[in-house]
């Protein structure tokens, strides 16, 4: 059973612990987005639904506190993690290529559709500065991290599940 209220509360820890301690802990920089791993985690493992809520609160927890604009984070996150959890079906649960490669991607996603909004809205926000300052560096700091998160939680939750369609999940 999915527990809604328990994630959201993971969610506002986790966005106290990204907004005062992580700060702290940037390398060349840049901190990891550790909402944006959160989503990835529950999208992979609970499915495209359960991943768009998730990144639909994480984003406007982002967006009321920090965002001049609200809803652009929001709309983000909700993107990522519907698109992400579209995968649930297609991962072995337990192998680490695909959500590598989720993550990396979905940090460098994150960056771009930010930087498009922030160009329609006539922000001046350097494309190339973005991706190779920003994005590469936060893609790989993010990756690290997620590895490691991702395989603990993948470790003590109950991720297979019998499916009467008869599927394993």
């Amino acid at each position: 059973m999915f527990n809604y209220f328990l994630v959201i509360l993971i969610l506002i820890i986790n966005f106290i612990f990204q907004t005062t301690i992580l700060p702290n802990f940037t390398i060349a920089g840049v901190a990891p987005n550790t909402a944006l791993i959160l989503v990835i985690i529950v999208a992979l493992l609970k499915g495209k639904y359960k991943g768009a809520f998730i990144g639909l609160v994480a984003g406007m927890l982002q967006d009321m506190f920090f965002s001049k604009i609200i809803g652009i984070n929001a709309l983000i996150f909700f993107l990522i993690g519907y698109i992400s959890g579209m995968l649930d079906n297609r991962t072995f649960k337990q192998g680490l290529i695909l959500p590598f490669i989720t993550i990396v991607i979905s940090t460098f996603s994150y960056h771009i559709i930010y930087y498009m909004f922030m160009m329609f809205l006539s922000r001046d926000v350097s494309f190339f500065f973005m991706i190779k300052d920003i994005a590469f560096k936060e893609a790989i700091y993010n990756a690290i991290i997620f590895m490691f998160v991702y395989n603990q939680t993948v470790k003590y939750s109950k991720v297979t599940e019998i499916n009467f369609a008869g599927r394993v999940r």
